[in-house]
């Protein structure tokens, strides 16, 4: 019998048709939100494999929702939204992704400050509205982020090391705080 995989919310197309190759695949289509913990709790009655991601709360309680559930699959680098205790008393494997997000994670963290700081984004939706104020005006100025201060909460991790790196090539000074130096 294939195994059936309820995902919590979209993950790329490639992804879930390599799935469909060994299962029968269920999506949650609502990216707009988190799905609520009844949702959950009534998709993983149906499913032998969850694919949760990053803030999916799997605590005891949707495990326990389905004596049957085979695995736990997180789209996240540390499973700290899972119950892995219930899970592993219940002998079912929870799986992470493997760290090589990271350097993603911390080009796409660094693309967000820039875009930010530069006010990249309202100056794009300008030039498609045929409004921007043109290369003196300094009414899309922003701010550089070259010899600024960066502060990273629980930056002492994969991600936030690398952030840091990138960091460096702005000559920024970088602060941060995690439970352990």
């Amino acid at each position: 019998m294939r195994p059936r995989v309820f995902i919590t919310q979209p993950v790329a197309d490639s992804a879930i048709e390599r799935l469909r190759k060994i299962g029968s695949v269920k999506v949650n289509r609502d990216s707009s939100r988190i799905i609520t913990k009844q949702a959950l709790i009534a998709a993983v009655r149906r499913c032998d494999i969850l694919f949760s991601l990053l803030h999916d709360e799997v605590d005891r309680q949707v495990i326990a929702a389905n004596p049957k559930l085979r695995l736990i699959a997180s789209q996240s680098i540390t499973p700290d939204n899972i119950d892995v205790a219930t899970a592993t008393k219940r002998k079912i494997p929870v799986t992470v992704v493997p760290p090589i997000v990271a350097e993603a994670a911390a080009d796409l963290t660094f693309g967000l400050m820039l875009m930010v700081a530069r006010r990249m984004v309202e100056a794009d939706r300008l030039v498609h509205k045929g409004r921007f104020p043109g290369s003196q005006s300094s009414y899309l100025l922003g701010t550089g982020l070259y010899g600024k201060t960066l502060g990273l909460i629980g930056g002492g991790g994969r991600i936030g090391t690398r952030v840091a790196r990138r960091a460096k090539g702005f000559d920024m000074r970088t602060l941060y705080w995690t439970t352990s130096r």
